[in-house]
């Protein structure tokens, strides 16, 4: 994808495919400017520019041909067949090539990761990192990602497009198609502008494996299970098979109710055999009577008359999650509004429909003796009980929801009470995701809290916060309350280091009580949003800093980094 502000100049009739060291000719079709992502016609290409690149394409008229030279400064890539580019060499012969205490955050901070790697024998690794992802995965810095690789004998390692671009795809034993094999930080596969791929060559050959998927199962007492079966040939292409040439058996108390279809009549192990000539796979198949836990999802939905909502149910026992058929659940609904036409419900896709307007309406599911309960259109109550209707409200929930923030054992969260640094310096830390810094040089660091001297140490390291002159050298000051103006610089240091960009213009009416020294950070901060005054145009700088308006500034940060890479 190219953006709208620079010019592409649409090509035909050139001779393909295109090799480094020679000459091509193609003729201008089309010329366009201001809108981006021009089609790539068969048979042609597009030349896209900005700068200087784009007062060249402007020069060229329909019907022009144009000669176009690829090639490389050391012509020995002119024999190149497959190239990737990457951001930085990780690893050389061995060694870290990364500069110590690098303060780019893209090397310094954990993120999604991909590299691609060689060991001394020649063999290729390439490495995807999951990452941001705060119950799962946060990712690693360049420095971690580089130490990973040296674990596993690589010596020399190219750090390669990451972020939201970080996808691994592969193809499972058997499948005819790619599987994305890791958990992107999208949600989702990114478009990208180049990837690299790896291809099996061999011919086609004779059946040799069989896999039964699911190769083993936990189900509660009554399931049935419908097995998959995949094959490959002695190269590891998948092959395809007709089921009914494939024998199945089963050792244990049930029985197949088709080919593949297996439901269980008590409990204990059970094994399942499927063979076709000299190919044989096993499966293995337990069946528990008794339920330790029993989960439904959503707990809590919000419909109105004509919108549906499909439930999930999950089982468990002591030893982990179950497979359960959907007919062994018992339902029960109860509330306002249910009776009549007032609801539609069907047990089999564990979907409801709102017919009428309800409230309060609760779905219960049983399975054994557990039970688990869901609530639709329950009158909300406030995440913290001194916030409702508080300006920050919104800021807070979502902040505490995402673990960032916390509220007191009695229910509230105290939205007005001052913070101090070493508190801001903890906020900092969830927030940025840093990992806890080495001991920082601050003459009172008997002073601060041990459970905020990693941040603090952090915060020190990435020139967030600064110390106070003590004694030849910096004293951190943990107890000390944050101010506005304090933490407007500090939002401004954070933009600079990430590169945020804004468009947004405030001009506080005090903006003469901010001190020189701190103007060109809190105009930054605000520039792109991080910061923002009163409903009087004020800053107020040297006002302590509360709770909840640190709340609402950072959650306006993780919004803005969510998008950063």
């Amino acid at each position: 994808q190219t953006n709208p502000y620079g010019t592409e100049v649409v090509l035909e009739g050139m001779d393909f495919p295109l090799r480094a060291g020679r000459i091509y000719k193609g003729k201008v079709r089309e010329k366009i400017s201001g809108q981006g992502n021009a089609s790539i016609p068969r048979g042609g290409a597009v030349l896209s520019g900005h700068g200087e690149a784009q007062k060249f394409l402007e020069q060229l008229q329909v019907g022009e041909w144009v000669e176009i030279s690829l090639g490389f400064t050391d012509p020995q890539w002119n024999q190149v067949v497959e190239a990737i580019g990457g951001r930085e060499l990780i690893l050389q012969e061995g060694k870290m090539a990364l500069p110590p205490g690098s303060p780019d955050p893209l090397v310094s901070l954990r993120h999604p990761r991909t590299a691609i790697g060689l060991r001394r024998d020649g063999t290729l690794e390439v490495v995807v990192v999951d990452g941001r992802q705060p119950s799962y995965s946060q990712g690693m810095t360049l420095y971690e990602l580089a130490q990973y690789l040296q674990s596993r004998g690589v010596v020399t390692a190219l750090n390669l497009d990451g972020g939201g671009s970080s996808v691994l795809a592969g193809r499972l034993p058997g499948d005819f198609h790619l599987t994305v094999l890791n958990r992107p930080s999208d949600g989702k596969e990114r478009p990208t502008a180049n990837s690299l791929a790896f291809f099996n060559t061999a011919p086609p050959g004779r059946l040799k494996y069989l896999y039964i998927i699911p190769s083993e199962v936990r189900v509660f007492l009554g399931t049935r299970i419908d097995f998959k079966l995949k094959a490959q040939d002695e190269y590891y292409n998948p092959l395809s098979l007709d089921p009914q040439e494939v024998s199945w058996s089963a050792s244990g108390k049930g029985s197949f109710l088709s080919p593949g279809s297996f439901k269980s009549q008590g409990p204990g192990e059970v094994e399942i055999i499927a063979a076709k000539g000299e190919a044989q796979a096993r499966a293995k198949v337990i069946v528990v009577e008794e339920v330790e836990g029993l989960e439904i999802s959503p707990v809590e939905v919000h419909l109105s008359p004509g919108e549906e909502q499909v439930f999930n149910v999950k089982a468990w026992d002591k030893l982990g999650p179950l497979e359960v058929d959907p007919s062994l659940y018992q339902w029960e609904i109860r509330g306002e509004g249910i009776k009549g036409e007032g609801i539609k419900w069907e047990a089999n896709r564990r979907a409801l429909t709102l017919l009428q307007p309800t409230k309060n309406l609760e779905i219960k599911v049983r399975l054994g003796n557990k039970e688990a309960r869901a609530m639709v259109n329950p009158v909300p109550k406030p995440y913290f009980k001194d916030m409702e209707g508080h300006w920050a409200e919104p800021a807070v929930e979502r902040m505490a929801r995402k673990g960032m923030v916390s509220g007191y054992p009695d229910g509230t969260f105290k939205p007005e009470k001052i913070l101090t640094r070493a508190e801001v310096a903890s906020l900092l830390q969830r927030v940025l995701n840093l990992p806890p810094g080495e001991a920082a040089p601050f003459r009172d660091s008997g002073e601060i809290p041990a459970w905020a001297r990693g941040a603090a140490a952090a915060c020190y390291q990435m020139g967030l916060i600064k110390g106070y002159p003590r004694n030849g050298g910096v004293a951190f000051r943990a107890e000390q309350p944050v101010t506005r103006l304090e933490m407007a610089v500090i939002l401004g240091r954070i933009a600079s280091k990430l590169n945020l960009q804004g468009e947004t213009v405030l001009n506080f009416s005090d903006q003469e009580s901010i001190p020189p020294w701190a103007r060109q950070e809190v105009f930054r901060a605000a520039k792109t949003g991080l910061v923002s005054g009163y409903p009087d145009g004020t800053l107020r700088p040297a006002q302590p800093l509360t709770r909840a308006e640190a709340a609402a500034s950072l959650f306006r940060l993780i919004d803005r980094l969510a998008g950063s890479l």
